[in-house]
């Protein structure tokens, strides 16, 4: 039984963070699933797949503009059905989290919320008119 079984054809799925934990797992399953013809993996590590549905690019959740070419690149052979962002940041190699608020500090609580929050936000303004019934969707929210 498939997963996505509410879809009707077969889908183009965009997942960004392909390169973390939740992101390499969506791929897994999604490259099992007979409804999936094209998975977008976008991140900003390399990511390797031995699935011919899978084609992988590069994005920047800190570069508008790169999230813009990432917006295009998905669109461009066909529409897209689904898009998952499976990103965030709690730490890194040069961020860890503070342990008390002498630790805190302005640059790195600041790169935390672009990558958080500001970077799903521009997501949505370039992938949301990608969608081929977000008008009417849009329509019938304001309604």
């Amino acid at each position: 039984m498939s997963l996505l079984n509410s879809f009707t054809s077969k889908l183009n799925v965009v997942i960004i963070g392909a390169s973390g934990g939740l992101g390499k797992a969506f791929i897994k399953v999604l490259e099992q699933e007979i409804n999936v013809a094209t998975i977008y993996a976008f991140s900003r590590n390399d990511v390797n797949s031995a699935s011919n549905k899978t084609s992988y690019s590069y994005i920047d959740l800190e570069n508008e503009e790169s999230i813009e070419r990432a917006s295009i690149l998905a669109s461009s052979s066909a529409k897209i059905d689904l898009v998952i962002v499976a990103t965030g940041i709690l730490h890194s190699k040069q961020i860890s989290p503070e342990k008390s608020f002498a630790h805190l500090d302005p640059s790195v609580m600041m790169k935390v919320f672009n990558i958080n929050t500001i970077g799903p936000a521009i997501i949505a303004k370039y992938f949301l008119p990608k969608f081929p019934n977000i008008r009417q969707l849009f329509l019938n929210v304001g309604s």
